[in-house]
Order: C-alpha cells, then structure tokens, then sequence
C-alpha cells in the first residue's frame, strides 16, 4: 500500500512537472513566433522604402506594390506607428486623400496619437473644406505639444500648430529662429522663412512629418 502511494505520488510531480515543462515550451514559442512575426513585419516595410528609394520611381504601379507591403506589414503588426505614417505618405502621394483621412481618423482613436498625426489629418481635413474639423486636429496637436515639448521637432510643430490655428506669419517666423540654431534644421528653417501662403506651410506640414523611413 506505501508503496502505492509513493507511486502514486511520484506520478503526480511527475505530471506536474511535464505540465510545467509544457507551458513553458509554448510560452517560449508564442514569445518566439511573436518576435518572428515583428521581424517579418518590420521586412515588409523595409521592403515598401527600399522599393521606393532604390527604383527612385514614384509611378503609381510602384506605389501601389509599395503600399501592398506596408499593408502586411500593418497586418502581423498593427500597433507599429511608423508603418502607418509610411502608409499615408504613400496615400498621399497617389493623391488618395479620403483615405488617408479614414486611416488617420481611425488611428488616432485607437493609437498613435502624436502630434504629427493630428497636423497632418487638419491639414487634410482644411485642403478638403472641413475647417472647423481641422481646427480641433490643430487644437490637439497643440495640447500635447505644450505637455510634452522637447526638442527641436517637438518646438517646430509646436510652431505649425500655433500658425494653423491663428494663421499669424509674422509670429512663425519670429519663432522659427529658436528652431534655427539646430543644426539639423537649418534648412527646412531657411526654407520655411521664404514661404508666405498658408498652403506652402501646408505643404511642409505634411512633408516634414511623414518621411520614408526604415525600421
């Protein structure tokens, strides 16, 4: 009857450490397909940028094949932020602009609510006749710019979003020369000082916060 009951009992331990063994092997490779899949992910945007930048083609054929990966990109990984501003760069480019507007209208309820993101969605909203609906992007680009203000990126859309709302050039530029003693900036400053309609700001707006990047 001891006997029984050792083997009984070594029966269990030994069920209990094969459990053990088990949850640890799947949790090891659901973090390993998880890695995996952020791997591949990060491939197929790789792939979008370098189609674009290494063909130098920005016919609509390559566009689309472009966006085509950014779109399997997005599909493992959908909380990647910078496959999405990749996306609506390309968006943009094939002057898709409803759609752009949906997928940004849509990312910052969910995720990626940054700065960028609000400015340019206003900026697309303004070219498209909804004003009043750009302001409010405008007005929360500019919340989170005063919480979280650092750097010169940070101070120069801070910059754009008080231009957007009170359209006061002299103001902007009289700004921009904080901005100016950032060596990485000085040209897009040089180059902001010479612009005086409100749709060249637009333009940069939507240039300087959406730029071909690889992960």
């Amino acid at each position: 009857m001891q006997q029984m009951k050792l083997l009984v009992l070594n029966l269990s331990k030994m069920r209990h450490l094969i459990l053990n063994s088990l949850f640890c092997l799947f949790i090891f490779s659901c973090v390993s397909q998880t890695k995996n899949d952020k791997n591949k992910a990060i491939e197929f945007n790789n792939r979008a940028i370098d189609l674009m930048i290494n063909t130098n083609d920005t016919s609509v054929t390559v566009l689309n094949r472009a966006l085509g990966l950014l779109d399997s990109a997005i599909a493992i990984d959908n909380s990647n932020c910078l496959f999405y501003g990749n996306k609506v760069q390309i968006l943009i480019k094939l002057n898709k602009i409803e759609q752009t507007i949906e997928v940004l209208s849509s990312l910052l309820k969910e995720k990626c609510q940054t700065p960028g993101f609000f400015l340019v969605l206003g900026v697309l909203q303004e070219i498209t006749n909804r004003v009043s609906d750009s302001k409010i992007n405008y007005e929360h680009a500019y919340v989170i710019l005063q919480k979280k203000q650092n750097g010169p990126t940070s101070h120069l859309n801070m910059l754009l979003a008080e231009y957007l709302l009170d359209d006061n050039m002299v103001a902007f530029k009289k700004g921009l020369v904080d901005v100016e003693k950032y060596e990485e900036y000085k040209s897009i400053v040089k180059e902001l000082k010479n612009l005086e309609k409100r749709q060249d700001i637009i333009d940069v707006v939507i240039s300087m916060n959406f730029g071909s990047e690889r992960v």
